[in-house]
């Protein structure tokens, strides 16, 4: 049977409140990314100030990664927690997942991850050409310059934690009153945005939707952390550490066009590790398309409403409200920037 298992159970919400929480979530997201900039920008101007060789600082990857995560995490997050908090939240049934479960969702994951990233290039690809600018992906740029313990650090463990609680956790528990299909959407899409830059947007948005449901479908945080923790890893560690194999194998066949004498053996190696990887990312997006297509026919969502928004009405409700608009705004105003600040 499904129901709320809210044990504080308000006055049930008629759909004319939805927009007032849609809005408010928007607000929350909007007042994050405002936070974050103006604690980055005031922390830019300090260190200009204070240090002589400011520039070297705020060139510096692990700095950034640094500042980034203290405006976000530690001053941008409150606020939006703040905001968001005292939103009427669902509460839900706590249910296992089976590992086979686990990995079949991984598969799946990548596939999304490896599509998304497709369209991703050729948006960008296509907006360059027409713009006259060559976009680059600047989250990468800054990743591939860092420690591969920093990345750890921010990119599996802290980054997931508190996107899984922003976005999950926090936005999908009160706007599941609503229903948890909208819920999952709409965090899905605010999850794709939050990312910043066209690269990003779609695999994210797409990530998104398999998070909200596996969230959706247990009631426990740990298992879309958990995941989103393991696509990090996979999406950053694992190719910064194939990555000088590949370099070292495209050296090699240089070398060998040219009549240079190359290691034969570490040729191999390298090869292995290479190929090797490809095959494994290829093989692994073919599992997560059997799996989505052999399963999509048995997903079920819950549809449980504490309200009900009428069919004609969600995307007006959910789209045309102030906090919508702003964080739309804003959003839109970093993907331009992040497009043409290469």
């Amino acid at each position: 049977m499904y129901q709320d298992y809210n044990q504080n159970q308000y006055y049930a919400p008629t759909w004319h409140d939805a927009r007032k929480t849609f809005s408010r979530v928007g607000i929350a997201l909007t007042a994050f990314f405002i936070a974050a900039y103006a604690v980055m920008l005031i922390a830019e101007i300090a260190i200009m100030l204070i240090f002589p060789n400011a520039l070297e600082i705020l060139e510096d990857p692990i700095a950034l990664i640094v500042l980034n995560a203290v405006s976000m995490y530690v001053i941008a997050f409150p606020i939006y927690f703040i905001i968001i908090a005292r939103l009427e939240k669902r509460g839900r049934m706590r249910l296992p997942m089976r590992l086979g479960e686990f990995l079949g969702f991984f598969a799946v994951a990548q596939f999304f991850m490896l599509l998304g990233s497709w369209i991703g290039e050729f948006i960008n690809s296509t907006l360059g050409e027409y713009l006259g600018i060559d976009p680059s992906n600047s989250t990468i740029d800054l990743i591939t310059s860092c420690p591969l313990p920093v990345i750890f650090i921010s990119a599996v463990v802290i980054g997931p934690l508190f996107e899984e609680l922003i976005f999950r956790k926090l936005m999908i528990d009160r706007l599941s009153i609503y229903g948890d299909k909208i819920a999952i959407i709409v965090s899905a899409v605010a999850f794709g945005l939050f990312h910043g830059n066209l690269f990003q947007f779609f695999y994210s948005m797409l990530l998104g939707l398999l998070l909200g449901y596996m969230y959706v479908k247990t009631g426990k945080l740990r298992y879309p952390y958990l995941m989103h923790a393991v696509i990090n890893f996979f999406g950053s560690i694992v190719p910064l550490t194939v990555q000088p194999y590949v370099d070292e194998l495209i050296a090699m066949e240089e070398a060998a066009a040219i009549g240079e004498a190359i290691d034969t053996a570490r040729q191999a190696v390298c090869e292995a590790v290479a190929y090797g990887y490809s095959v494994f990312q290829f093989l692994l997006m073919l599992v997560g398309v059997g799996v989505l297509l052999c399963n999509i026919r048995n997903v079920r969502i819950d549809p449980y409403k504490r309200a009900e928004i009428p069919r004609g009405a969600r995307f007006v409700t959910v789209v045309f409200n102030v906090g919508a608009i702003l964080f739309l705004l804003l959003s839109i105003a970093q993907f331009a920037m992040n497009l043409y600040l290469v």
